[in-house]
C-alpha cells in the first residue's frame, strides 16, 4: 500500500515527505505525507490509517484519487500550473497522509504501539493539563487496580480462592 501511494505522488510530482517512526524491532514504519501546492487559506486533508487496520481502505481511496480515474483531474492541474496561464492561489492546497499509525497498520491493530486509539484519545496541551490536575481515583479506579492489574499471571484455579 505504502509504495503504491509513493508511486502514484511521485509520479504526479506531488512534494513528498516521509516520517519515519522510532519503535525498537520495527525499522520500516513511516507517516507519508503528499502535497499538491494550493492556496494557503484553503487547504484540505485526507489521512488514512488513523485507525490502523482500517488503512487499507483509506489507502485504497487515496490510490484510487491519485492513480485511478481522477490522475487525469492532478495531471491537468498539474500541466495548467506548470504552463503559468494561472497561479494556484484560487485551487486548495491538498495534504494526503498515508498512514497516520503505521504500526496499526503493520499489526492490523486500530491501537497504536502505546495502545492509544489516536481518534479516540486525542487531548491538546491545555485538555492534557487539565487532566492531569484531576484526581486520579475519582472514579474509584485506583481502588481495584491491583484487581485490574495482578502482580502476576492468574492460575486456573485462582477465581475460587
Amino acid at each position: 500500500a505504502r509504495a503504491l501511494f509513493r508511486m502514484y505522488a511521485s509520479s504526479l510530482n506531488l512534494e513528498m515527505h516521509s516520517i519515519p517512526l522510532d519503535i525498537p524491532d520495527h525499522d520500516d514504519l513511516t507517516i507519508d505525507v503528499a502535497i499538491y501546492r494550493g492556496s494557503e487559506k484553503n487547504v484540505l486533508i485526507h489521512m488514512s490509517g488513523t485507525h490502523g487496520v482500517e488503512g487499507f481502505a483509506g489507502s485504497a481511496v487515496q490510490s484510487s484519487i491519485l492513480g485511478g480515474e481522477k490522475r487525469k483531474f492532478w495531471q491537468s492541474a498539474m500541466k495548467f500550473t506548470e504552463r503559468g496561464s494561472k497561479s494556484n492561489n484560487n485551487k486548495p492546497t491538498v495534504v494526503f497522509v498515508h498512514s497516520l499509525n503505521p504500526y496499526g497498520f503493520a499489526k492490523l491493530r486500530r491501537w497504536n504501539e502505546n495502545n492509544v486509539d489516536l481518534n479516540r484519545n486525542f487531548l491538546n496541551t491545555q485538555q492534557f493539563i487539565q487532566r492531569l490536575a484531576l484526581d486520579a481515583n475519582r472514579h474509584g479506579y485506583v481502588d481495584f487496580y491491583d484487581l485490574f492489574h495482578p502482580p502476576a499471571a492468574l492460575g486456573w484455579m485462582d477465581p475460587f480462592l
